[in-house]
This record gives structure tokens, sequence and C-alpha cells, in this order.
């Protein structure tokens, strides 16, 4: 689990604003601001700068945006994934690729088992198919 300040820095991030950020979190612009502030010392430098009244990320807080929202989005699959584990539910898997290699490469080598079909979302995917799985 995350720290809850890393949801606050990434909603500073986005909305480059605190005042936003505290009203999409409910909480308060002060606990905003207390929150990148720890972020700061614990770091030791600074995440945002004002120049010319506007809120900007540093170098520092960039690489740290960065490196949060991976971390964040990992955190989100691993819970989906441990939660499926938990209950036997089978993981969805979506891939994109173009008509020609879809139909002439991935899908004659597309391991079956007994029962499990692909579930087609286009037409021209669902064509393309016809002659390996049915849709």
């Amino acid at each position: 689990m995350l720290d809850f300040r890393v949801e606050t820095f990434l909603t500073v991030c986005r909305t480059m604003n605190y005042t936003r950020a505290a009203e999409e979190l409910n909480i308060t612009q002060p606990a905003v601001s207390q929150h990148i502030a720890h972020l700061e010392r614990d770091y030791g430098v600074p995440l945002f700068a004002y120049r010319n009244k506007k809120l900007q990320l540093t170098d520092a807080g960039a690489l740290l945006r960065d490196a949060l929202s991976t971390m964040a989005h990992d955190e989100r699959l691993l819970r989906d994934r441990m939660r499926s584990s938990a209950t036997g539910a089978r993981v969805e898997l979506s891939l994109g690729m173009t008509l020609t290699a879809g139909s002439t490469w991935w899908l004659r080598r597309w391991p079956t088992t007994s029962g499990d079909t692909l579930n087609c979302m286009s037409p021209c995917a669902q064509a393309a198919r016809a002659s390996c799985w049915r849709c």
C-alpha cells in the first residue's frame, strides 16, 4: 500500500493546483501543503516551484512523479491480480495489433484449451480468425 501522500502528490501533479487537489481528495488545502512539504523534507529536494505565479514541477518533482505513477499503476495491477487469484477469476488480457499481424501470425499461434475461446471485439478480427476459432 502506497503512502497516502503519494496520492496527494500525484493529484497536485495532475491539477497543478493545491486547492483543486484538495477538493478532489476531499481534504483541506493546508493538508495538501503539509503532504507536499513532508515529501520534500523526506527526499531533501523541492518538488514544486512557482514561476511567474504559476506552479511548476521541478526536475526532481518530475522524476518522482514518473516513478510514483509507475508504482501506483503497479499496485493497482497487483491488487487486481490478488483479488482474481483469491476468487479463482480469470484474468483478462487485451492485445492490440494490426489486422495483418493479428490474422496471419498471432491467431494461428494462440494456444487453445478446452472450452476457452477468445473474445472477438471487432468484425475484422472475427472474419480474420473464422478459420481458426469460432467467435
